[in-house]
């Protein structure tokens, strides 16, 4: 309204018309910002690109170099982004009658209980393109621990999966229960020449859950405190074995009821190293640009905190941010990210 009134003011003082009034205006605009301005920005942006360019940094937007100078605070997600893509199986602790057989690493050498085995073998959602084993990491590193071969499944009517040890004795996966992250786990019905079984993968707290409470250990919550804090991911494996008459209930049965009153039967313990350069990156960006950074992560607490001590985000006066995956308002992010060197369990959502 100011500004409308002032240009009424100008055209009644002098006497001008609407027209020449803007004309003058822009006149005046022109004056005040200098012709050479766009092509002086324009020249610093080259210079800032080429000496990013130097450092290896790839731009593809130029208005990225301005937007990154208001840049406080930068956040990173765990897994391929900190750490390296792939994953290293340290090993396997079987658990027999509700206790673990021991608190060391045991290789894969033909110790492991017959359903170990095969769990490890047919729980997963792998598949073979032009010859070639793809899927998930995890999935792809425990079906190697196996050491089984993954069949061409499209000659069968039945399986949607199918695999053989050395000896050429299949196991048919009938039904497969995807993972879903909401779930934290995921969950097959496998059948052999002398039995079925449902087995299932996933995070120890929720498989546990599904388990018999007499089949579980009791210092699982301990022993998976002490590898989440060295930076291991822990997976558990759990199994239900399945008569022939419930074989067929099973195969129409939601998913809510194959996967409860399972028998625990193990965890596997993975690594997932840091990149060779995170630490150098993460301390450039905290000491010379002044940018605080954040790690994002779903992990267990235990093992983002060894990450991110590994790795030198976490730093003892910050305070870690514990969630359970609940939605939270996008708004909220910015007061979280300021708050924390951690945000464990958040997801960014409308709600």
């Amino acid at each position: 309204m100011t500004t409308i009134w002032a240009v009424n003011r100008f055209i009644n003082l002098f006497g001008v018309s609407t027209f020449n009034a803007v004309l003058q205006g822009l006149d005046l605009i022109t004056i005040a910002l200098p012709p050479a301005l766009p092509a002086t920005v324009t020249f610093g942006l080259v210079y800032a690109i080429k000496r990013l360019q130097k450092k290896r940094i790839l731009v593809t937007r130029a208005n990225a170099v301005t937007t990154s100078a208001w840049l406080d605070v930068l956040c990173f997600d765990k897994t391929g982004t900190l750490t390296e893509e792939g994953l290293d199986v340290k090993g396997v602790l079987p658990c027999v009658n509700g206790a673990f057989e021991s608190r060391g690493f045991v290789r894969n050498d033909g110790k492991y209980s017959e359903d170990l085995v095969r769990l490890m073998a047919s729980c997963h959602a792998l598949s073979r393109i032009d010859g070639e084993i793809v899927g998930d990491e995890v999935d792809l590193k425990m079906f190697e621990l196996s050491e089984w071969k993954l069949e061409n499944s499209e000659q069968s009517d039945k399986a949607v999966l199918q695999v053989s040890d050395e000896d050429g004795n299949l196991v048919n996966v009938l039904r497969a229960f995807d993972f879903k992250s909401e779930l934290a786990r995921m969950s097959v019905i496998a059948q052999w020449e002398t039995g079925c079984s449902i087995f299932t993968k996933g995070a120890p707290e929720m498989v546990a859950s599904k388990c018999q409470k007499s089949t579980v250990p009791r210092d699982l919550h301990l022993v998976l405190d002490q590898y989440a804090e060295q930076g291991y991911r822990v997976l558990a494996l759990a199994q239900r074995s399945l008569m022939d008459a419930d074989l067929s209930e099973a195969m129409i049965q939601p998913r809510s009821r194959i996967e409860k009153n399972l028998s625990f039967v193990g965890i596997v313990i993975l690594e997932n190293r840091l990149k060779p350069d995170t630490s150098s990156v993460l301390r450039e960006l905290n000491l010379d640009a002044k940018v605080r950074t954040v790690m994002v992560t779903g992990d267990h607490p235990r093992t983002a905190l060894s990450v991110a001590r590994q790795c030198g985000i976490f730093q003892t006066a910050k305070v870690g941010l514990c969630g359970c995956f609940q939605p939270i308002q996008a708004k909220k992010v910015s007061a979280l990210l300021r708050a924390s060197a951690l945000c464990l369990g958040y997801v960014i959502g409308t709600k």
